[in-house]
């Protein structure tokens, strides 16, 4: 039985040859542009190949959970001779640690051994009451621990081993008492002064020297080619090895490794420095000063969450033990052979950016799929965006182009009324798990181009005090705002949008334009009050961002337009009108005013793998990705999904603390994380099962518009000139669409 105390601290131990240290947090990378990426892999391409490691969790055996609360809680881990170690700390949920457990993976990497104890029974070994303890390393015979009593100076460093047995080894000086501790072959080392002072004990645990680094120590390492060891850390922010002897500095490795991300390093025989992050891994050469970079996790399908560790296999094959979508795995990395060509069919997907979300996603179907393997197309190196965008339009029109490409990189309407994009309509049969107007969103004209795979509601939210509606039009909102002691209308509004979202976004208000019959009524009174409207409540910021939550909340500002994104963003809205808002939306002759957008992918008609881009898409559509791009993402986008919204708002209700233990502040907005109350639990279903489409037909009329009113919203032209000029160039275009 192993006994191990709550601790929260950096964990660090001492090396034996075989040993791995990494970081924690996140992670930066060191760069290399493309061009020096590609000489260096030019003559070595990887795979990797995955082992799933069991889970450590299960593998806890049933007399350690002594209570049906407890909760078990990974805290630390290193290796040691192939030997994963783990610490978790075992509590409850609002009172603390109530005990500990650690584990160890066998050299075959079949089983977790566990190793647990409650706080209480600790005393048996001590003689005290443990108040903290941390591992402070092991050797084949068992591990350390650091251990520190209640109520007493008394600060003890000892040895658990694996018969269990234990053996105190010294009373750490109070100098020393927030000192982590490392071992070598020749005895102990304690890194204090903020892991700058590093004090040597003998195999027999006297106090020799002490001698003082240039930097903040993070592990030690061991070269087996030379038997020396380094100590490794960041000399500010340049990632350093030390002498173990001298404490000189003897190797500069990089200034891009970020000092508080996961990262590991491993010798290997020969004296190869292995270094890896959660992006990427390099080699230096026995006499190389710069990194070799190998490549790229994402690349290589394996987006990872954590790095624990690296090492040499016998045969020269690279090791990295790491997590992935939340479970554990080793993966070998082997050069291959660069004439190999991969089984899987291509399916290319054109794009101005990725994004982290979507890239995890690709890399997680291209891991799993059997048959397809998705390749991003982007702009080229010193490629403008606009350049690629056209580049990528005339490769469709002259029958090639990428399989599936962003809404965003084409116009829609105009590119399927050419023929160029594929209707999906039978990509999906069943539409009862999708939100109704996400879909709708992606149409034109009836017929599904775009399959929406998250999405973006926009919507009003006023003070109760302006209006108690769920749905308004547009008179009813003119006539509650100027009865009100409103001055601005809508936070961060100009006047050309006022008029595009307030007026001509909604489609069936036929006294502004009649779609239907393709006229024009821009002149006529109707629009004409509108726009004196827009230019006397607009926002021209003429406040600080200090002083908005006042304006809302006193009623100076109506209105506000939140990015919703979550659950949680409700409640920034409920500050702002003092807990009394009401999602009443943009007016409406009929129906919802909250409009849906939302991000798409379309396909070429000209596809050349329109199967491998069907099943993408399916994947993309499916519960699993979609609560994975959610989960990527951060949960800074909403479903397309009922269920996995139904998931958002469930892991938001019991992530919050009672009271709340967290207060936001962003863009002048101020607001606490707790739970939703009723009243925002039907706001969020309304806002995303009542919405419309977001795809209007006035989209098209945006340039228009703000080009003939800016200047009536400057003062340089009457309200009737710039109503004259605009119904003339939007019945030339209303002309043109019949």
């Amino acid at each position: 039985m192993c006994i191990l105390v709550k601790q929260i601290k950096l964990i660090c131990i001492f090396l034996l040859p075989g040993m791995l240290l990494t970081g924690c947090g996140d992670s930066l990378q060191p760069a290399l542009d493309t061009q020096e990426q590609e000489a260096v892999n030019e003559s070595a391409i990887y795979h990797l190949t995955e082992q799933l490691l069991p889970d450590s969790q299960a593998a806890v055996p049933e007399e350690f959970w002594l209570e049906d609360n407890w909760i078990l809680r990974e805290e630390e881990s290193f290796f040691l001779n192939d030997n994963w170690y783990l610490l978790s700390w075992f509590y409850i949920k609002g009172h603390g640690s109530v005990g500990t457990c650690v584990q160890t993976l066998n050299s075959s990497l079949d089983s977790w051994v566990s190793y647990g104890f409650p706080d209480q029974e600790m005393e048996e070994y001590t003689g005290g009451g443990v108040e903290k303890a941390s591992l402070a390393g092991a050797d084949e015979e068992g591990f350390f621990l650091e251990i520190s009593f209640s109520g007493k100076e008394e600060h003890l460093l000892g040895h658990y081993g694996w018969d269990d047995t234990w053996e105190s080894l010294l009373e750490i000086p109070e100098s020393l008492n927030d000192a982590i501790w490392y071992r070598t072959e020749d005895g102990l080392w304690a890194a204090s002064g903020g892991n700058r002072i590093m004090t040597a004990f003998d195999r027999d645990y006297q106090e020799q020297d002490s001698r003082s680094l240039s930097g903040k120590v993070v592990g030690v390492l061991e070269n087996p080619a030379d038997n020396t060891f380094c100590w490794y850390g960041f000399e500010r922010n340049e990632l350093v090895l030390w002498d173990g002897e001298t404490g000189q500095i003897s190797r500069r490795l990089t200034d891009q490794i970020n000092p508080y991300g996961d990262f590991c390093m491993a010798y290997s025989s020969t004296g190869e420095l292995l270094l890896a992050d959660t992006e990427r891994a390099w080699l230096y050469g026995v006499e190389e000063q710069d990194p070799r970079e190998l490549f790229s996790f994402m690349k290589l399908e394996y987006p990872l969450d954590t790095i624990y560790g690296c090492s040499f296999r016998e045969d020269g094959a690279l090791q990295f033990w790491a997590s992935c979508d939340g479970e554990k795995y080793l993966l070998t990395a082997e050069v291959s052979d660069p004439a190999a060509v991969s089984e899987k069919q291509e399916i290319t997907i054109a794009s101005t950016v990725v994004g982290y979300a979507m890239e995890k996603l690709v890399a997680r179907y291209n891991r799993q799929s059997e048959s397809y393997h998705v390749t991003f197309v982007m702009p080229e190196k010193e490629e403008e965006w606009a350049d690629f965008r056209r580049r990528i339009q005339l490769e469709m029109t002259a029958g090639r182009g990428p399989d599936l490409l962003r809404s965003f990189m084409i116009d829609m309407r105009e590119t399927a009324d050419q023929g160029y994009l594929e209707p999906l309509d039978w990509v999906v049969e069943d539409m009862s798990p999708f939100h109704e107007s996400v879909f709708q969103t992606g149409q034109i004209e009836g017929v599904l181009y775009g399959i929406p795979y998250s999405c973006h509601p926009r919507f009003l939210m006023v003070s109760g005090q302006i209006t108690d509606q769920s749905t308004w039009t547009l008179e009813e909102m003119m006539e509650a705002v100027r009865n009100s002691s409103a001055e601005i209308l809508e936070y961060n509004r100009s006047g050309v949008e006022i008029v595009m979202y307030y007026g001509l976004y909604d489609e069936e208000n036929k006294t502004l334009i009649d779609w239907e019959a393709g006229e024009s009524h821009l002149t006529e009174e109707p629009f004409l009050e509108l726009l004196a409207f827009a230019r006397e409540y607009a926002d021209t910021g003429e406040y600080t961002a200090e002083d908005l939550m006042n304006r809302l909340r006193d009623g100076t500002i109506a209105g506000v337009n939140p990015d919703l994104q979550g659950p949680g963003d409700l409640n920034k809205l409920k500050s702002c009108f003092n807990g009394d808002g009401v999602v009443v939306g943009y007016p409406r002759v009929s129906g919802s005013g909250i409009y849906m957008s939302a991000d798409m992918l379309c396909m070429n008609h000209n596809a050349a793998n329109k199967d491998g881009a069907t099943d993408f898409l399916l994947y993309l559509l499916s519960e699993e990705g979609q609560r994975k791009y959610a989960e990527y993402g951060g949960w800074d986008s909403l479903s397309v999904r009922r269920s996995v919204n139904e998931y958002c708002l469930e892991k938001y209700q019991q992530g919050v603390k009672d009271p709340p233990d967290q207060r936001w502040t962003s863009g002048g907005f101020s607001w606490e994380e707790t739970a939703l109350d009723e009243e925002q639990i039907e706001q969020y279903w309304r806002i995303l099962d009542t919405a419309a489409s977001g795809s209007v037909l006035a989209e098209d009329l945006w340039t228009i518009v703000e080009e003939e009113l800016e200047p009536y919203f400057s003062g340089d032209r009457s309200a009737e000139e710039a109503a004259a000029v605009l119904d003339s160039r939007v019945q030339l275009y209303l002309d043109e669409r019949k």
